[in-house]
């Protein structure tokens, strides 16, 4: 089944060559190519959050589109701008769910006291600054202590708070607010707050904590992964981008469109209807990496780096690839380390003399197989008639060996499989 996706971007190894933006997979600086005007827009969101008017943006797009390592090099870019800026971050888990309440915002409240745990997508090129945000842990602190210690009690362990302090030597000058983290963490949890009956009230004091700290040092909170947060979550965003006041804030969040979709239940409804109510609401930024032509991206990356890459090379990368930042990537990578892609004295790059298109990553293997594991089985039977045919495909000929009707085959390829999931796409 064709990929059938528009290209996307970002960060990428190509050639050796090193760029400011960060690392890619091998550790390596990595090259960010084409994204320069979607990191100009996400600037400009910052610059009206410094001023003073607080800012959501949202970056959309499927599984290998570059999400991630968007808003690795914007968080990288606005560190580098704006010196007193705080980064924070945290991010949905597809295993976990609704078992974990507000993970992504309990993962921002433990990044800016002081416990900085990058996600392990953003590898050895984490955007998190971890002086910045240790120096800035005793205010936001204080801001918990004196503006939400309900919230502190249901989402984070204030007796570890306490070894932080200790350990930090934080806090000295501050003593009665020390005293009060004391208090409570040897306090028993409220009830009403262990049976969650009280969402509003820890809104609410999150949203206050927030706007204390961004009096003190603008914030970027990143909060990747978002199809996959539970409820709580969904209604948390949407009650801090309506709540947040004048506080210098940028709300970034990632997510993908086919898997909030796919989802059932209270999670994908409260996303979804979240998206919605902040889109009619507050206008936020909506980068969509589904809508950029791939094979520029292809002819970015090849030009990284000297090369005598020919146009039926790069044909043949995009109609195998369609411009996929994550199968592109990786497909070159693997070229180069089997000698397909040879490399001269003046590191110019060409192709070797024994090329091979057929030979599949393991990386983008493992992608595939996992998105496709997602799908139900229904589906799944259809894609392994399917690729029998081939990559292009008759819904006819499907229909015929499944004893399916064609109109059914007709709309669960166009409707489910091309337009939500995005695996194949009709010609």
């Amino acid at each position: 089944a064709d990929g059938g996706r528009r290209a996307e971007g970002r960060q990428a190894t190509a050639g050796g060559d090193r760029s400011r933006t960060g690392a890619a997979a091998s550790g390596e600086a990595g090259l960010f190519v084409g994204r320069e005007a979607e990191l100009a827009a996400l600037m400009a969101r910052l610059q009206r959050a410094l001023a003073e008017q607080p800012q959501a943006a949202f970056i959309v797009g499927e599984a290998g589109a570059g999400k991630t390592t968007l808003m690795q090099a914007f968080a990288q870019e606005a560190q580098e701008a704006v010196p007193e800026l705080l980064i924070a971050g945290g991010e949905g888990n597809v295993f976990t769910g609704s078992e974990e309440p507000f993970l992504p915002f309990r993962g921002v409240l433990e990044m800016l006291t002081g416990e900085v745990r990058a996600p392990s997508a953003y590898g050895q090129a984490s955007p998190y600054d971890t002086r910045r945000l240790q120096e800035a842990a005793p205010l936001a602190l204080q801001a918990l202590v004196e503006s939400g210690p309900e919230l502190m009690k249901a989402m984070l362990a204030p007796e570890q708070l306490v070894r932080r302090v200790e350990a930090g030597n934080w806090g000295a000058d501050d003593a009665a607010w020390v005293a009060e983290l004391r208090k409570l963490a040897g306090a028993e949890t409220p009830q009403h707050i262990a049976a969650g009956a009280t969402p509003n009230v820890l809104f609410e004091q999150y949203a206050r904590v927030l706007q204390r700290l961004a009096g003190e040092r603008p914030l970027l909170l990143l909060l990747d992964d978002l199809q996959w947060v539970d409820e709580g979550s969904a209604n948390l965003l949407l009650h801090l981008g309506k709540r947040l006041g004048n506080a210098r804030l940028l709300l970034l969040g990632a997510y993908r469109p086919g898997d909030v979709a796919q989802r059932r239940g209270d999670g994908r409804q409260a996303l979804q209807w979240m998206i919605g109510e902040l889109q009619r609401d507050l206008d936020p930024l909506m980068v969509d990496l589904g809508q950029v032509e791939g094979m520029s991206f292809v002819n970015d990356l090849l030009d990284s780096a000297p090369n005598r890459l020919d146009g039926v090379f790069r044909e043949t990368l995009f109609r195998l690839t369609q411009g996929n930042p994550l199968f592109t990537i990786e497909l070159l990578r693997g070229m180069q380390e089997r000698g397909d892609l040879v490399q001269d004295d003046e590191g110019t790059w060409s192709v070797g003399p024994a090329l091979d298109w057929h030979t599949l990553p393991a990386r983008v293997e493992g992608a595939i197989g996992e998105r496709l594991g997602r799908l139900d089985g229904r589906l799944q039977e259809i894609l392994q008639v399917a690729s029998v045919e081939g990559e292009e495909f008759t819904a006819e000929v499907v229909a015929q060996v499944l004893d399916m009707q064609r109109r059914e085959v007709v709309q669960l390829l166009s409707r489910q499989l091309d337009r939500q999931h995005r695996v194949v796409r009709s010609l």
